[in-house]
This record gives structure tokens, C-alpha cells and sequence, in this order.
């Protein structure tokens, strides 16, 4: 394997794997670009350096083939953000002449296609065999999808060990950079991280390793029920958690916990905050998510970092990010790095 800097990839083949999976609203329009809009630098770096670019994506969770989450739904945002026709492509077996006649092609949603899990390469080994002839006729793969960094798959960890020219992008970069230093610790106490949201299948099991970081859990959302059911995690957290109070709906935390919550963040040093605490999209269960979001930017001498799409969802729709000192684009891949879990660069052997 070997690894380069974005500027030393000039007039050559690329595929650069992005995160664009962002929300799309009942007319399929994108309600929030911010995770688009992060990947932009790199790609604008390499087209300035006269490469072609296959781009990589998923989009949401589909269970089959949905034109509301196709990858065309991107291409009018991505075309007005570069200022570049946007080719699309969905066969692999079309990527030659794809790439040999457009600039920029984005494929077809990879969550639509078997070969994108790694378990099924594996398991089919003339297809995998298909995929290594196209995927070699590019020199250089580019990750640009630090959200999916925490994931194996066959866009992030397939790819570029074909191809075996790597490049870290931009904001690959920049999350490596910002979320290390909270990896190791470098930060000033009283820290306190707040956890919110659902995915508990993916949070509980690195709450383990992420426990001594902090002085304090401070949970919302789905979490606290989820932690109960949890007896050893239950058990570990004492005294270095508090669990917010659901109201009967289950969709918002109590008033009184929203005030145990954002008590502690006004005086906190180091804020880390993953996940909402509330239904935030709903008016009526927005509340707590609005008061932690008022709490946190208010604390202007604290160290902030938050992450996560639906964490980044509720910012845009109720602060601003100018008031953090970094947004991550990655939930779960967050979490992952800083319970110091492998990203799949460094699994490939990539160091940072």
C-alpha cells in the first residue's frame, strides 16, 4: 500500500469515496448539504489538478433499490456546489467509458448493491474477481468519508487495497486531527459528554472503552432505557452518569433533566455531545434538544465538539455552528475514534 498527499495526485484516474449520506424531504430535495459541502475541498483540489473522479456514497439505509435514495437525487446540489456537470453512472461494467469521457461521475447508491458488504465479496470470489478488474483502472483512491470510517466495507477498505495508491482527503484530515486530541486526552476538566439520540447497538459497546475520558455521562434520548437493559454498562456507569427521565411519550426528556443537563454543561471545560435528547424534528418534543443547544453555545470557555447527522440536523435548525470550536461529520465513526477503534485507514495501515 502505499500513501500520498491529495497534492501529489495529478492528471490521473481517482475514486474518492464521500459521505453524502444527508436527508431528503418528502420532494426528494436535500434539507441539509453540510456533510456535502465538507467533501467539496477535495474534490475542487483534485479537479484543479486535472484528475477524473468517481465518486462513492451511500444514501440512508435501503433494504432494496428506492428511487428516493437513489444517488441522483444528490446531483443538482453537487453540480451548483462545484460548478461541473455531474455524469451518473449505476454499472460498474460502464465505468470505463464513464470516466473516460466526464470529469465527474457519482454511481448509483452502494447500499443497492450485494458486493458492497465485504462478508459477500468474501464469499463470492469471481465476483470480487469482476470488481478488482474495473476498480484497477483507477490509480488513486481518496477517503473522504470519515462517517463511514469506523465501517469496513467495500468502498472504504475493498477499494483501496486494489487500487494501492491511497490519499486521506481534506476533512478526513481535519476530523483526525481535532478528534485525536480528545482521543488521548489533551483537553481540560471538568469534560462532560452528552449522549442522545438512538443506534444503542452501536454506542453501548464503546461506552466501555470511552468511560475514563470523562467526568460525566450526561444521557438523553433513547439511551437511558436502552443502558438499563444493560446490566454490566448499568452497573459501570455509576456514579459517572446521570440518565435523563423520558417523559410518558418516550419522544422527549423531563423538564427537570433537561435542567440536570444543561446545569452541568454551563460549567463544563470539555463538552463532547453525540445525539439529540428529544424528537427535536417534532415541535412538541424539541424542547430539551433547543435548551442543551442554548446551554452549550452560551458556555463560551468550553472546548466543543459535537457530531453526528442527526446532532448536526438540530444545530442547523437551532444554533450555529460558528459557536463550536469543531462539528464532526461522523456519529458513530465519532465515537468509534474516541474509544480508540481502529478508522479504516488505519486498519489498512495508514498513519496519522
Amino acid at each position: 500500500m502505499e500513501y500520498c498527499s491529495l497534492s501529489e495526485i495529478i492528471n490521473s484516474k481517482v475514486v474518492v469515496c464521500c459521505d453524502f449520506d444527508v436527508p431528503l424531504d418528502i420532494n426528494l430535495n436535500i434539507s441539509s448539504d453540510y456533510r456535502i459541502k465538507r467533501c467539496i475541498p477535495t474534490i475542487s483540489t483534485l479537479l484543479k489538478n486535472n484528475n477524473k473522479i468517481l465518486i462513492l456514497t451511500k444514501l440512508g439505509r435501503p433494504t432494496k433499490k428506492e428511487e428516493s435514495l437513489s444517488t441522483k437525487n444528490i446531483i443538482p446540489k453537487l453540480k451548483y456546489l462545484l460548478g461541473e456537470n455531474i455524469y451518473f453512472e449505476n454499472e460498474l461494467n460502464n465505468l470505463k467509458i464513464s470516466i473516460d469521457q466526464n470529469k465527474i461521475v457519482i454511481f448509483e447508491n452502494i447500499r443497492f448493491f450485494s458486493w458492497s458488504e465485504l462478508d459477500y465479496l468474501k464469499n463470492n470470489p469471481e465476483e470480487a474477481k469482476e470488481i478488482s478488474k474495473v476498480t484497477k483502472q483507477f490509480e488513486y483512491f481518496v477517503d473522504e468519508a470519515f462517517a463511514m470510517s469506523h465501517r469496513k466495507e467495500a468502498s472504504n477498505y475493498f477499494f483501496p487495497k486494489v487500487i494501492g495508491k491511497v490519499a486521506a482527503g481534506e476533512n478526513y484530515l481535519n476530523e483526525i486531527s481535532h478528534l485525536s486530541k480528545i482521543r488521548i486526552g489533551r483537553f481540560e476538566r471538568p469534560a462532560y459528554f452528552v449522549l442522545g439520540g438512538a443506534k444503542a447497538e452501536t454506542k453501548i459497546p464503546l461506552m466501555q472503552d470511552i468511560m475514563s475520558h470523562f467526568d460525566l455521562f450526561l444521557i438523553g434520548g433513547l439511551m437511558p432505557k436502552e443502558i438499563m437493559n444493560s446490566p454490566e454498562l448499568s452497573a459501570s456507569l455509576q456514579g459517572r452518569s446521570y440518565l435523563a427521565n423520558l417523559l410518558p411519550s418516550g419522544l422527549d426528556i423531563s423538564e427537570e433533566s433537561t435542567k440536570q443537563i444543561t446545569s452541568r454543561v454551563s460549567s463544563a471545560t470539555t463538552i463532547i455531545w453525540n445525539g439529540p435528547l428529544g424528537k427535536f424534528e417534532s415541535e412538541l418534543y424539541q424542547k430539551s434538544t433547543v435548551k442543551l443547544i442554548e446551554a452549550i453555545e452560551s458556555n463560551t470557555r468550553a472546548l466543543k465538539i459535537i457530531g453526528g447527522g442527526d446532532t448536526i440536523s438540530a444545530v442547523e435548525k437551532f444554533g450555529n455552528f460558528k459557536n463550536y470550536t469543531f462539528v464532526s461529520t461522523g456519529g458513530g465513526a465519532m465515537f468509534s475514534f474516541l474509544a480508540n477503534k481502529k478508522t479504516n485507514l488505519e486498519a489498512l495501515g495508514m498513519q496519522f
